[in-house]
């Protein structure tokens, strides 16, 4: 929704995207985000129903958020090389069930997968991403546990209340 108006797309030349969508509750399928966005921080958050996360494009590079409290969410989409910050990007996804690989842009995922109570495989985290605390923390279906990449300065928590 953009000025009040439902939008399949979102227009040209916006670069920053953060807040756009958030909070509408019905919403269940995404518009296509274009190239150009830089910015997607809390983009979907509270979007309960989204079912199918849009394509992340590339040249974004912050992504905070952008899932946070998407129950319906089961995929996670890709994730372009470029982006930086994926701090609870996946926050609370209750339904996710298939996490993406995380490119080595990544430098922060804090609390990134928090909550996703059905993921069960683990994705690498790359050497360069320097904070990753409580990234899967109280992920209660995780099979795997990958290993702490030694670039990473805060970990705190990383698996807290993980089986």
């Amino acid at each position: 929704m953009i000025n009040g108006q439902i939008v399949d797309e979102i227009p040209k030349g916006i670069i920053d995207c953060s807040l756009m969508l958030a909070g509408m509750q019905d919403l269940e399928q995404s518009p296509t985000i274009p190239k150009g966005i830089k910015n997607c921080s809390f983009m979907f958050a509270y979007c309960t129903k989204l079912k199918q996360a849009p394509v992340i494009p590339k040249g974004v590079t912050t992504c905070e958020k952008m899932f946070h409290h998407c129950k319906s969410l089961v995929d996670a989409p890709e994730i372009p090389e470029g982006v930086e910050i994926c701090t609870g990007m996946f926050l609370n996804c209750s339904g996710l069930k298939q996490a993406s690989n995380i490119p080595k842009s990544v430098k922060e995922c804090t609390g990134m997968f928090y909550m996703c109570d059905h993921l069960e495989q683990a994705p690498e985290i790359p050497e360069g991403v320097k904070d990753c605390a409580g990234m899967f923390a109280y992920c209660i279906n995780l099979k795997n546990q990958p290993k702490i990449p030694k670039s990473a300065k805060n970990y705190y928590n990383i698996f807290k209340g993980c089986n």
